[in-house]
């Protein structure tokens, strides 16, 4: 029976079966505090099933959470797989607001069916959309909306208060900003927005002892993220604090066990001109991390920034020779490190 199950249909069934146990071997993962682990069963799941919904969903969890903006691919994969489900294009649009993809989340909300936009998140994203865009007269009235359906809820105060900010009114920006605070020193569910909005007035203004105050309590909250994390070390470094050399080492290694603080590492210190912290960081790491190609990646392009052809031709030849989906940009990079050393022939393969 069992070699007639085979034979006919089993591959399909184990097909199957085998990402579903992947799933659930990554929740594990996930619950244990071991995303990289996670990571790694739900990549091996979309490889046998890339229309694997749970898995695509849960890495666009994870990316959000890391504060990488690879989320709005997976959420756009989300949606592309389930385009009736209306959560979906709700969290895509929030990940486009976040990640300053303002044409996504505008797509996205488009899509929105007609019935379901007077639900509160359809407003609170849509005066979120607004805001980004600098529409704040009427952010303000799509929150001021969205407050009047639910008072009680401190959040679309909070998201009014925020649009009143900017008003031209002094006096309508010093009550909101009154609003703001009182939210941030309450401990509500909004504390958290509210810690990150003064946060950015105060660094904005270029007022970092209080910019760092704001982030510094934030750093505290359950819930911080650990976009959060690098944005303080932005804020220091910034101001030239003193704390800042002790801060990154210590972020530094919080992130050494974790794919997806790693990569937001290396991208942080990359994106800074700080190619040599970027390369000992990375020279730190055990495997798999220091295998995994979004890693090598970016370090691939800090030495190419340097300008250490040698180096960077010796990194993209050795183990692994694969970088998988990002294969072609280790050959880019291998087609620039010859080119460096005169290798014209070479560069051109």
């Amino acid at each position: 029976m069992l070699a007639g199950l085979l034979a006919g249909g089993g591959h399909r069934y184990y097909r199957h079966w085998q990402p579903a146990r992947l799933q659930r071997l990554a929740e594990k993962e996930l619950a244990a505090g071991r995303p990289r682990e996670a990571c790694l069963f739900l990549e091996r799941a979309l490889q046998m099933d890339p229309n694997n919904l749970a898995a695509s969903r849960t890495l666009a969890r994870l990316y959000n959470e890391a504060a990488l903006p690879a989320a709005l691919v997976w959420w756009q994969r989300v949606v592309e797989l389930e385009p009736t489900e209306t959560k979906n294009k709700l969290e895509l649009a929030a990940a486009g607001i976040r990640f300053g993809r303002s044409d996504i989340a505008k797509s996205a909300l488009e899509g929105v069916p007609l019935d379901a936009r007077g639900s509160l998140d359809y407003l609170g994203l849509s005066g979120a959309l607004a805001f980004g865009e600098r529409r704040f007269e009427e952010a303000a009235r799509i929150f001021s909306e969205a407050q009047q359906l639910d008072p009680s809820n401190q959040e679309h105060t909070l998201n009014l208060a925020n649009a009143r900010l900017n008003s031209a009114d002094p006096d309508a920006q010093k009550t909101a900003l009154a609003v703001i605070a009182q939210v941030a020193e309450g401990g509500g569910p909004a504390q958290l927005a509210a810690l990150r909005i003064l946060r950015q007035r105060e660094a904005a203004a270029k007022n970092w002892p209080e910019a760092i105050r704001w982030s510094g309590l934030i750093g505290t909250h359950l819930n911080a993220q650990w976009g959060d994390r690098l944005v303080h070390l932005s804020l220091l470094r910034e101001s030239r604090s003193a704390d800042f050399e002790a801060s990154l080492v210590a972020a530094e290694q919080d992130a050494r066990v974790n794919l997806l603080k790693a990569e937001a590492m290396l991208k942080w210190l990359h994106e800074r001109g700080l190619f040599d912290r970027a390369i000992a960081f990375f020279s730190k790491l055990d495997q798999p991390l220091s295998l995994a190609p979004e890693l090598r990646g970016i370090v691939g392009g800090c030495l190419d920034s340097k300008k250490e052809w040698t180096t960077l031709r010796d990194f993209v030849t050795q183990p692994p020779e694969k970088w998988g989906d990002r294969e072609f940009f280790r050959l880019a990079l291998l087609a620039r490190a010859e080119d460096g050393l005169g290798n014209r022939e070479r560069a051109e393969v």
